[in-house]
């Protein structure tokens, strides 16, 4: 089960960023699923098959189409359900590189450098799952479930180092073969990225919020493809004269009937299009909402709505 929700991990922000480097908008949430894991659920297949269709869309519409580590994210998941002897086994970070380095069309490896080190938070927590690009290049690994990573590197490029829910970081290449990254917390969204947890009322006694996890999750008549495709059918690009490209993340609360709540702004990026954003979520229909216990409970919920000039 823990190797399974691993892969599972590695396989959402592979997607998520196959999204992302393509211009589609891909809306996910963390995974509650409980029982036995290998890595995939009906969940994830749908998010799958999700992005196949959007990428379907551009290649007939005959846009070039990237695709990046999608084959490294499957040899992954690969190497930790099969049953090969231990002395053959690789790591999955092992696997990644390899790959990575073909990707990148650099065959010599012999003029490579081997870059290890490990990725945590502000407390010291190894963090599973960060993503660890050269920049500029396809070359990439993310870290195993202690944190840790290893990578050849031209030493040309800085890294990257991306993870959900922390802020990006760029990193210079030092004289050195071990690096220690120390990762802050994100108070904003990353790109793609559903944020879903527990809202409850603080006790007018003790004044304590508690959170728990709910049994399931809201959900938008007719799923995330639903959603998607009601915010691309109604939401204008509000003034012509404005060249702006970016996203507005907007934060509200499903309540127990399934209504839209206290809708607000997170991020912005022009009063004009964040009025037009918030216009489009109130619009939205009731939800099925988020129970716990068997009975509904109020969720928050925060999306991303897109605007690009042409």
């Amino acid at each position: 089960m823990k190797r399974g929700k691993q892969t599972c991990r590695i396989l959402k922000e592979i997607r998520r960023q196959i999204a992302e480097v393509n211009d589609i908008e891909f809306i996910t949430s963390e995974c509650q699923y409980q029982g036995d894991c290998l890595g995939t659920c009906p969940k994830c297949e749908a998010e799958v098959r999700y992005l196949e269709q959007q990428l379907e869309r551009k290649r007939m519409a005959g846009k070039a189409i990237t695709i990046l580590g999608i084959s490294a994210g499957v040899m992954t998941m690969n190497a930790q359900n099969s049953n090969i002897d231990s002395t053959q086994k690789q790591s999955p970070t092992d696997i990644i590189e390899i790959i990575s380095t073909e990707a990148s069309g650099t065959n010599n490896t012999d003029s490579l450098s081997v870059i290890k080190g490990i990725v945590t938070d502000c407390m010291r927590n190894p963090i599973t799952g960060v993503l660890i690009i050269e920049k500029g290049t396809k070359n990439g690994t993310v870290t195993d479930e202690f944190g840790n990573f290893t990578l050849r590197v031209s030493e040309k490029h800085p890294l990257i180092v991306q993870s959900i829910g922390f802020q990006s970081q760029e990193i210079e290449i030092q004289k050195t073969a071990y690096i220690q990254v120390v990762l802050q917390k994100d108070s904003t969204l990353m790109m793609g990225e559903i944020l879903v947890v527990n809202t409850k009322k603080k006790s007018q006694k003790k004044k304590i919020l508690t959170t728990c996890v709910s049994e399931t999750m809201p959900e938008f008549p007719g799923g995330n493809t639903a959603l998607m495709s009601f915010i691309q059918q109604n939401i204008q690009y509000p003034d012509p004269d404005i060249c702006i490209t970016g996203k507005v993340i907007i934060q509200f609360i499903i309540s127990t009937d399934g209504n839209i709540t206290n809708a607000k702004i997170v991020r912005g990026v022009h009063p004009k299009f964040d009025k037009e954003a918030l216009r489009v979520v109130k619009l939205m229909p009731k939800w099925k909402p988020g129970t716990q216990k068997g009975k509904p409970v109020a969720m928050e919920y925060t999306i991303p709505v897109s605007f690009r000039y042409q």
